[in-house]
């Protein structure tokens, strides 16, 4: 090698060879060590009974402890042009028919449910549940007495419904100021 001229191609090869056995070698032991700690003997999919629960509740903020929903109307408009022009969520109803069933009815008609009658129930819920940290160890095989219970398996059951099982249940799309 001329040391006028730097390390030779063949030594930049074998460099670069050298270099990409070592990421190799590292790559396979990380591989063996990940395939040695899983439970490779185990059928997939796991069933439910055998997962453990997760450590939170989709309808508990994890950062704050306390029942919330995400905002079906989310327009970048005042809570009173909101009011003004309500968007209405098809499974409200037969959420809030879930809750006067648990006893815990919210408004005298369901078809009459909105936003805000969420908004409050959440309120109310927060006002029963107030120790933040035991409600952020609610998860999803947790059982609560009273309208927090009832708050979760009616949201379980109806605002996760997906659209396209909304024709099952006799619910369809509305438009933004559309009633059911």
């Amino acid at each position: 090698m001329n040391p006028m001229r730097g390390p030779s191609s063949w030594h930049r090869w074998s460099l670069a060879l050298t270099a990409l056995g070592i990421v190799g070698l590292l790559a396979g032991a990380a591989g063996a060590v990940i395939a040695a700690t899983g439970d490779v003997n185990h059928p997939e999919p796991y069933e439910r009974s055998e997962l453990p629960p997760p450590a939170f509740n989709r309808w508990i903020a994890p950062t704050t402890g306390l029942f919330n929903v995400p905002l079906w109307d989310d327009r970048s408009l005042s809570i009173e042009e909101r009011r003004a022009d309500q968007w209405y969520n098809p499974r409200w109803k037969p959420f809030a028919e879930c809750m006067a069933s648990a006893g815990f009815q919210n408004v005298a008609n369901a078809s009459e449910f909105w936003q805000d009658d969420l908004e409050a129930l959440l309120a109310q819920i927060n006002k029963e549940r107030p120790d933040v940290l035991a409600n952020r160890a609610v998860n999803t095989d947790t059982k609560l007495p009273g309208r927090p219970g009832a708050f979760l398996t009616c949201a379980d059951q109806w605002l996760t419904l997906d659209r396209s099982e909304f024709s099952k249940y006799g619910l369809k799309d509305l438009l933004p100021g559309e009633k059911p």
